[in-house]
């Protein structure tokens, strides 16, 4: 039985994984006006997730199984961007809820972090941890159980997850894809 997860991901629009296919696509002589984004995105969507999984398992140790599932596009880029969704076992959310559970100072600055009102910005999930963990694990949704893959990287990373975390999976995408020739560019 599987839940469905968010996985942290930087998006297409005006990002190196954008300037990744493009790139690609000039090296290769590849006319952009015959490329299928569609396709070509969902075959980097998968080495994405492969290498997050893999990145994320040699630095926590947590044996975490991620399947690739969809991605969804906002209809405007300014509040959000792509957004990556996965299966993920119960057994492994467990896993990811266990790590959190023994670093609740991480815990509790990931969600005041990502759900602490601001200007502009009503969030929809509460920032007080207690209300967290009253709610029972399997009723959580996918942006409740990406918090907890948040949780268990700002353990590791602190401040600089954004950044380090982030850079380090797209190297990996990057040497897998481009490198090592599993980039399928699809054209029409």
């Amino acid at each position: 039985m599987t839940k469905e997860i968010n996985v942290r991901f930087l998006g297409y629009y005006e990002s190196e994984y954008n300037d990744l296919i493009d790139n690609y696509m000039e090296s290769e002589s590849i006319d952009p006006d015959k490329l299928n984004y569609k396709a070509t995105t969902e075959n980097l969507n998968h080495i994405y997730i492969d290498c997050f999984k893999d990145h994320f398992n040699e630095t926590f140790k947590l044996n975490v199984d991620l399947k690739y599932k969809y991605m969804t596009s906002p209809r405007e880029y300014n509040f959000t961007t792509d957004r990556l969704s996965c299966d993920i076992s119960k057994k492994d959310i467990k896993k990811l809820y266990d790590f959190a559970l023994k670093d609740l100072r991480s815990f509790r600055m990931v969600l005041n972090e990502r759900f602490t009102p601001v200007s502009g910005f009503i969030p929809f999930y509460s920032n007080d941890i207690n209300t967290w963990l009253e709610n029972p694990l399997k009723d959580w949704d996918s942006v409740e159980l990406e918090t907890l893959l948040e949780v268990v990287i700002f353990s590791e990373y602190q401040e600089d997850c954004e950044q380090s975390f982030n850079n380090e999976v797209f190297e990996l995408v990057q040497e897998k894809a481009i490198y090592n020739g599993y980039l399928n560019i699809v054209t029409i």
